[in-house]
């Protein structure tokens, strides 16, 4: 029953690349440590593909006869800590403003063009510098003495715009790179040119991609079969290694938390995934609209908790009760007297799609040249098999509540 409650929200956030949702080839010890005390929701729905629409129906989402922030702000001031670049569209002062927090914090990071040395010198580093500087205490202490905030939320779409993470963060042998072939008349070297070892097709010389890319623009393409098959497989560790970078902020955040109020919880939230080479496509809202790019990890750390994990299905809106000071987590007992009536059904609002419904089976997607995909939930995480052909009766459900609505 944390007394406050810090909030870091990320766009781009892939639970494939998270350890506390079973990654196996990328560490975020931090994020274990979060999880193994709290609340780790394993299926939860943003309600819409626009963050500002998604954070702002978290933040006025009712809670009784209020509004999440007007609960929140009985306890102290509710303020936002976020991006202002150029490139950004969304003016997050004026929304801060519009739904009542009562303060928002804009930071300008200055981004290189090239990966950062230092964890301080990257985006990122920068925006968490701003909170930690939030929370540290002045000279004579007042901070500490009179805290005057109940939450502090920060958000970030960097993950998803600028990848500048120190590449030592993510350990690889670099004497391992491939090179150009010296002899490119070596049979060992060739590759067809589709990359399907057609007999008929005239070999050529390929070179493997190095283990992490050094540009700092992530990704928006689809995987071909004239792409090394390692390529989706670079740009994923480099997409982790931006990851490690947020689990590595996230520790210095809980390290000065400690120092100043354990009574404090800790929420990681994402309000979009990534697309990690699902369906041969890799990057932020590329390609036709995947359950991995609106399913977001969410933990809500509370020290000294005992480990939960939530296995419903809910909306991102509904995590917003446990975030308001004061009130308790769901525990093992709550989760077992939990009562569940019909299937809960999520909708998402998405520009690539015209209907977009996830329920406790199913992910049902009607693209925008009307052709419809289903997928078995929870089982196919990755939207692998397509099975709207051999469920009609379940496609025409969908289809069939559209219309009526």
């Amino acid at each position: 029953m944390p007394r406050r409650w810090i909030v870091i929200s990320l766009d781009g956030l892939a639970g494939l690349a998270l350890s506390p949702y079973g990654s196996s080839w990328n560490d975020t010890p931090e994020l274990d440590r979060l999880a193994a005390s709290g609340l780790t929701w394993d299926r939860v729905i943003v309600p819409s593909e626009e963050t500002s629409e998604t954070l702002r129906r978290c933040w006025t989402h009712r809670i009784g006869d209020q509004d999440w922030l007007q609960a929140c702000r009985r306890f102290g001031r509710v303020e936002l800590i976020a991006e202002q670049s150029a490139t950004v569209t969304t003016a997050w002062n004026e929304l801060a403003d519009d739904v009542g927090f009562d303060a928002c914090t804009l930071v300008e990071p200055e981004l290189e063009p090239i990966a950062a040395e230092e964890i301080e010198s990257t985006g990122l580093g920068q925006l968490f510098s701003a909170l930690i500087d939030r929370l540290s205490p002045d000279d004579d202490g007042s901070k500490a003495a009179a805290p005057d905030w109940a939450v502090l939320w920060l958000h970030s779409d960097l993950l998803t715009r600028h990848w500048d993470a120190p590449r030592w963060l993510f350990p690889v042998d670099r004497a391992d790179d491939f090179e150009e072939p010296e002899d490119p008349s070596d049979p060992a070297t060739w590759e067809s040119a589709d990359g399907g070892g057609d007999a008929n097709t005239p070999p050529v010389a390929v070179t493997a991609p190095p283990p992490l890319w050094d540009s700092t623009t992530p990704p928006s393409l689809r995987i071909t079969a004239a792409d090394h098959p390692d390529t989706v497989t670079s740009w994923m560790q480099t997409y982790g290694c931006q990851v490690r970078l947020v689990d590595r902020l996230l520790s210095w955040v809980a390290e000065v938390i400690g120092r100043s109020d354990p009574d404090i919880g800790l929420a990681v939230v994402g309000t979009s995934g990534m697309a990690l080479g699902q369906d041969g496509w890799i990057g932020h809202r590329a390609g036709p609209l995947r359950s991995p790019e609106i399913q977001v990890p969410t933990i809500l750390h509370v020290p000294g908790s005992a480990p939960l994990r939530w296995p419903y299905l809910v909306s991102l809106v509904d995590v917003m009760p446990h975030l308001v000071p004061g009130n308790r987590l769901a525990t093992a007992a709550s989760w077992g007297g939990t009562s569940r009536s019909g299937e809960t059904e999520i909708t998402t609002a998405s520009f690539r799609a015209k209907r977009a419904v996830t329920t406790d089976r199913w992910f049902y997607v009607r693209d925008l040249d009307d052709s419809s995909r289903l997928y078995l939930k929870p089982d196919d995480r990755d939207d692998v098999n397509d099975v709207a052909n051999r469920c009609l009766d379940v496609v025409e459900g969908f289809s069939g509540s559209a219309n009526r609505s």
